[in-house]
């Protein structure tokens, strides 16, 4: 009977020693931005921090540089592409050419800086596309399998940026 009491006492006494360990690391990580010490530790060890999604669009840089394509953020599911390649295809047309995404499902988003664009195009996919000129910002919705004009592409129209396309279905 006393070995079992004194079990339960050392279970007990460990029990709250991890438990309080855990409190003053929690407690601690506030003041480290909420990030628990993380990237305070990789760092300190020369590892790159957690990865954590920020949405940044990989290989942006070099798509700009290369294509002079400016994209900036997305959620995976809409990617720029090569023309004709793919059944989902939106399509965007502008002064600087022919520039194509891939959509993968009915919904996602990417953002970008596309300069004078004067029509969009659908395949598979309806989508929400906004676009910006002289300051005001409007959204057009081009059904599936539609094209739509828009920016310098309407009759009095002026130069228009793309800056979103979010697909709806």
């Amino acid at each position: 009977m006393i070995v079992r009491a004194r079990k339960l006492m050392l279970t007990g006494a460990l029990g709250a020693v991890t438990a309080a360990a855990a409190l003053l690391f929690f407690a601690d990580s506030q003041d480290q931005g909420r990030d628990f010490g993380l990237t305070a530790l990789a760092a300190a060890d020369g590892n790159p921090p957690s990865g954590v999604e920020d949405y940044n669009y990989p290989g942006a840089e070099t798509i700009f540089k290369q294509k002079g394509i400016k994209l900036l953020r997305g959620d995976g599911r809409v990617l720029l592409a090569d023309c004709g390649t793919s059944p989902n295809e939106i399509k965007v047309w502008s002064r600087a050419g022919d520039i194509c995404f891939q959509a993968s499902t009915t919904t996602g988003y990417i953002t970008m800086e596309l300069t004078e664009v004067w029509g969009l195009e659908t395949t598979s996919h309806s989508i929400d596309a906004d676009l910006t000129a002289g300051g005001e910002t409007q959204t057009v919705n081009v059904p599936k399998d539609a094209f739509k004009s828009v920016g310098e592409g309407i009759p009095g129209g002026t130069p228009s940026t793309l800056v979103e396309i979010r697909v709806t279905g």
